[in-house]
């Protein structure tokens, strides 16, 4: 399955309206991720269908992952229609969705990332940067036909190196994925620290999670969801040490068995390894590069003649 990610106005929907009209829209579904756990007649709708495209895929929380991982696995799925019989078939439409936030995902499991390629969509084009009629150049008859060449290259490509170009390992897309869906957990990646003897106080804590989010453009929940959230993914427990606190003695609410990442408080603008970062953005160039050289290329010009 495919996830582009982005901002806006950066390409994504051109993308999928170019892949709908390459294969063709009576063999496209465009059912949102969220509604194939929850629409029991939805799984239906990708019977023999060649993709399920959706482009701005609504960041509500998914509930399950279940039907998910069966569809991008080999196992055969139930459907369903109104007033019929349910069927059973072998689902081949490959799952492709572009959002400007990942929706976050209970499932913290390798069956459920190693299933992803996400592909990120740094650049933005506005106003007179924007080719409105871009989709119609690149939907014509003769450039549609060069983009089956380019496809067949990269199949070829994608069969003789076994995997597809800049592959990550699933806990590079497991990080990857939380950075751009959950802000607790990239919070806790980058600022947390495990410490049974330790503790840090609930309030203190909070606030630092809302400057966090603030510094990195990131949605912030409320304050009981924070909570809620951290004793999830952390071993902690509720602690309760006598303080003073403005002169006075008082009970107050920790949590106990982490600290603060001083690292982060030092320098808040270095949060992540510098290289990787570096690597990251990269790789985000490249790609978007190559897309780039594309859409200026002949490419009907490449068509073979037979």
């Amino acid at each position: 399955a495919f996830m582009l990610e982005g901002g806006g106005a950066n390409g994504k929907s051109t993308f999928i309206n170019l892949l709908k009209c390459f294969l063709g829209k009576k063999n496209c579904a465009a059912v949102p991720l969220q509604q194939l756990e929850i629409n029991r007649f939805a799984l239906s709708s990708l019977f023999g269908k060649l993709a399920n495209l959706f482009a701005d895929l609504p960041d509500r929380a998914l509930r399950d992952t279940s039907f998910f991982k069966m569809l991008v696995g080999e196992d055969l799925i139930p459907g369903e229609r109104k007033f019929k019989d349910q069927f059973f078939f072998n689902n081949y439409a490959k799952q492709i969705f572009s959002c400007n936030r990942i929706p976050r995902s209970p499932d913290d499991s390798d069956a459920f990332f190693r299933r992803w390629v996400i592909i990120r969509f740094p650049n933005q084009f506005l106003n007179n940067q924007a080719d409105k009629r871009l989709l119609t150049k690149l939907t014509s008859q003769e450039e549609l036909s060069g983009f089956l060449n380019f496809a067949i290259g990269g199949l070829k490509r994608l069969l003789d190196q076994g995997d597809f170009s800049n592959s990550k390992s699933i806990n590079e897309i497991r990080e990857q994925y939380t950075r751009m869906s959950d802000s607790v957990g990239t919070f806790i990646m980058d600022c947390i620290l495990t410490s049974p003897e330790d503790y840090e106080q609930k309030k203190t804590l909070y606030t630092s999670y809302c400057d966090y989010c603030r510094s990195m453009n990131y949605p912030i929940f409320p304050e009981n969801t924070f909570h809620r959230e951290l004793q999830k993914s952390l071993r902690v427990e509720d602690y309760y040490p006598s303080l003073i606190i403005e002169g006075k003695q008082q009970r107050v609410k920790c949590w106990r068995g982490i600290k603060f990442n001083l690292k982060w408080e030092k320098n808040p603008n270095n949060l992540n390894n510098p290289n990787q970062i570096k690597e990251n953005e990269e790789n985000d160039v490249n790609l978007v590069n190559d897309v780039k050289d594309v859409s200026h290329l002949n490419i009907a010009g490449r068509v073979k003649n037979d």
